[in-house]
């Protein structure tokens, strides 16, 4: 959980930077509370935001006290991390992202929409399959495919040959995400869309562990989804 606690800004300096920084006309009367750097572009942005805060904790600052701050930080956050841990530097993101952006999400909407549309089952089908949340190798799904076209397997004839054909733990997530799809919610369909969820989590975990940088993003989007 994240407090947020509104704090003055130290003689309002960060304020008149921000409304006055290339004003020309405006003369910024430095105090040395603010510390202005500029980077041109997107990566050298985030590069420029790390290197400061490895900066401070090596002069002694506690890592805890720095805070980097976008005004849409959900597209930095992954390069962020990321930069930071080349500096030996852990982050604790607090970034809001839409469900359906997040890899989990993404993959989650895949299998109930290939399970509820007979229209686009394909396409929707293996863009589950192909994803991190599938525990089947990317080259078995491509000959099993190559099979399913050959065969001309669409809708529902097509979901059913994914349960027979991939079997297994795969095969079963198929066949609950059509059981779920076509049911009423109630308390026993809540556990069963559960117990999804914990499939996609469990397949993402064994394949790079949750202590990864997306890892914390699956944990998120699968504790919303629940």
């Amino acid at each position: 959980m994240h407090h947020r606690l509104l704090t003055p800004v130290v003689d309002h300096e960060l304020a008149r930077v921000e409304a006055a920084l290339y004003r020309p006309s405006e003369v910024i009367d430095s105090r040395g509370h603010v510390v202005v750097a500029e980077a041109a572009g997107f990566e050298a942005e985030v590069a420029l935001a790390t290197r400061m805060a490895a900066r401070f904790v090596e002069e002694g600052m506690a890592p805890e006290r720095i805070a980097i701050v976008f005004r849409r930080a959900a597209p930095r956050v992954r390069r962020v991390a990321a930069a930071l841990a080349n500096h030996g530097l852990a982050v604790d993101a607090d970034v809001s992202i839409p469900f359906a952006d997040t890899a989990f999400g993404r993959a989650m909407l895949a299998l109930i929409e290939a399970c509820s549309d007979a229209e686009t089952t394909r396409e929707r089908l293996l863009a589950y399959l192909l994803s991190p949340y599938c525990p089947v190798s990317g080259n078995d799904i491509a000959l099993i495919d190559e099979a399913w076209r050959r065969c001309r397997y669409d809708g529902h004839a097509l979901l059913d040959a994914a349960e027979r054909d991939l079997g297994g733990e795969v095969g079963r997530r198929v066949s609950l995400a059509r059981r779920s799809c076509s049911a009423v919610i109630d308390e026993c369909t809540v556990i069963e869309w559960k117990h999804l969820a914990d499939g996609f989590l469990a397949a993402a975990s064994a394949a790079g562990g949750l202590e990864r940088a997306d890892g914390l993003t699956d944990g998120a989007a699968h504790r919303v989804f629940v």
